[in-house]
């Protein structure tokens, strides 16, 4: 190859390196949000960002279940089983904590969810929380 051959491969290869950085889709991810799902058997109670702290608690009396966010009522549904329970959900500092439950054994109580702990908690009174990775992701032309 002779140089001239080169210096002419080189100039391309950078007009169409640039092209691509100037018309390409810039995408930018914000990998900071995180949600989980708070679920009684196979019911979608809430959706709910890992930073939305606070207390949250489900109880269910005669067949009417709740759902509760620092005492506010955030949800009201009938269940039809006369089963009565109740779980307190906490999330704080980025970790989701199951700190009460009335179910039997308490297992549920042991486990967590972090960011880079995705594992559900599961509770055998029916109540599931469900981690899911989200990503909000704006696409800038």
């Amino acid at each position: 190859m002779k140089k001239l051959d080169i210096i002419f491969i080189s100039i391309i290869s950078i007009i169409v390196i640039s092209l691509l950085f100037i018309f390409a889709p810039k995408v930018k991810v914000n990998d900071d949000v995180f949600y989980i799902d708070i679920k009684y058997e196979n019911t979608l109670l809430k959706e709910i960002s890992i930073t939305d702290e606070g207390i949250y608690k489900i109880e269910s009396i005669n067949g009417k279940l709740n759902l509760y966010k620092n005492d506010d009522v955030l949800l009201f549904i009938e269940i039809g089983n006369e089963i009565n329970f109740h779980n307190i959900i906490k999330i704080e500092n980025g970790k989701v904590l199951m700190i009460d439950a009335s179910c039997s054994g308490k297992d549920c109580m042991n486990m967590y969810i972090t960011k880079s702990h995705l594992l559900p908690i599961i509770c055998t009174n029916g109540v599931i929380v469900i981690p899911k990775e989200k990503s909000n992701i704006d696409i800038v032309v």
